[in-house]
């Protein structure tokens, strides 16, 4: 299996990625995360440590040659390290497990930084771990380097590290009897010959799950014999106890000691933090309902201020319905005794026309009477008319008419009787 270089490459600063797989999916983000470096003197250094194929991982024109490395069996993790190492060409090796990626500058970055430095072998980059799906799990490894504390756990992450391939010449080699931490041995060996720079550039991915996952956050994991992790690191130490002085041991002692005040303190902190949590907890529940409160108050006062509003308002009308029932009284009072007055008037009138009405029918009668008189005395008069003595007067009559003075009219005859 082979890809392309770029055609700047073989200037003495070929880096050979060694990238021990067990045909995880993650594989083909790795080998993505090592064509998309800016550093592009490369060479990709594929160790198949589960005898599967691995073909399809690799996406066609890819920008890097690749090995790959089949021993026709399974291998362990440190047989992979090796058959990787001694494949390798490159003057600068970087190793990189299926199940992690870098960023687009990280060889760049460390590359640039061993040149600056050729007195050193080794630098490393700070790294983040991420969950299975690639996100942030909280936890950075940026510790600078400390030897003392590189004999007590290991802090550096295998992908971090850029190393010289001069530093094998003093027969560094991962130790095939380790199921686990060989990542930290080697290191232990590599550290005997070179300091290692860090450089504060979060440019490494750590993913959680994988089969590295030997940073056990729970300290009597990572020293409890019954478990693979307490196992290793008791063969660990049995390698080198040896080869450590007596002003080390001291040294690592010390450095425990202080860890262990600090782990105190962490956990004093912890705790002073869970109460601060359970106070603030309480705290946003108590303005929380606070702001129920109020917003129940705000509500309850603004119902209150309409019902006072509409008080107030009512309160306007009545007192107004009160000035005009006053009015009306007065008016009602007014009228009562002009009532009164009128009734009174009404009863007089009423006595008057009790009196008209009497004098009335006795008009009535005394004019049916005259009336009555009168038909008798046209009567009479006609009948006196009628008679012979009367034809016979008339001469007579009639000439007194004319011998009455005129000033002084003659009464009227007086009928006959």
């Amino acid at each position: 299996m082979s890809g392309g270089q770029d055609p700047t490459a073989g200037t003495g600063k070929l880096v050979s990625v060694i990238c021990r797989t067990v045909g995880r999916a993650t594989l083909t983000e790795a080998l993505a995360s090592i064509a998309e470096q800016s550093h592009r003197d490369i060479e990709v250094v594929l160790v198949n440590a589960a005898c599967v194929a691995l073909e399809s991982f690799v996406p066609p024109n890819y920008p890097f040659p690749i090995k790959l490395i089949s021993g026709g069996a399974k291998l362990a993790r440190a047989e992979a390290a090796n058959a990787g190492l001694d494949a390798s060409d490159g003057n600068f090796l970087l190793f990189l497990d299926d199940d992690d990626w870098i960023a687009p500058e990280h060889i760049i970055s460390l590359l640039s930084t061993l040149e600056a430095n050729p007195q050193d072998g080794a630098a490393y980059s700070s790294t983040r771990k991420v969950s299975a799906i690639g996100e942030p799990a909280g936890i950075e490894f940026d510790r600078d380097f400390d030897p003392i504390l590189l004999m007590r756990d290991n802090f550096i992450p295998i992908h971090s590290v850029l190393f010289r391939k001069s530093l094998l010449a003093h027969h560094c080699r991962f130790d095939t009897d380790l199921e686990v931490y060989e990542d930290w041995d080697f290191w232990i060996q590599l550290s005997q010959h070179t300091s290692f720079i860090h450089v504060k550039s979060l440019t490494a991915f750590y993913r959680e799950g994988g089969d590295s996952e030997t940073d056990a956050h729970d300290i009597d994991d990572r020293f409890n014999m019954g478990n693979i992790l307490g196992i290793s690191r008791a063969r660990v130490y049995e390698k080198w106890k040896n080869s450590w002085s007596g002003e080390q041991i001291s040294a690592l002692i010390e450095s425990s000691l202080a860890d262990d005040a600090i782990r105190s303190l962490h956990a004093d902190i912890a705790a002073k933090n869970e109460e601060l949590d359970r106070v603030a907890a309480r705290l946003e529940k108590t303005a929380s309902d606070y702001k129920f409160i109020q917003t129940d108050y705000k509500l309850v006062e603004s119902a209150y201020q309409t019902k006072k509003n509409e008080l107030e308002s009512t309160q306007v009308e009545l007192e107004s319905t009160q000035t005009e029932l006053e009015s009306t009284q007065t008016e009602l009072e007014s009228t009562q005794t002009e009532l009164e007055s009128t009734q009174t008037a009404l009863a007089a009138v009423r006595n008057v026309a009790g009196q008209r009405e009497s004098e009335l029918r006795h008009l009535r009668r005394r004019l049916q009477e005259l009336h009555d008189h009168i038909k008798q005395v046209e009567h009479a008069h006609t009948l006196i008319e009628s008679s012979l003595f009367w034809r016979a007067t008339y001469p007579l009559r009639k000439l007194r008419d004319l011998l009455r003075p005129a000033a002084t009219p003659a009464p009227a005859p007086a009928p006959a009787p």
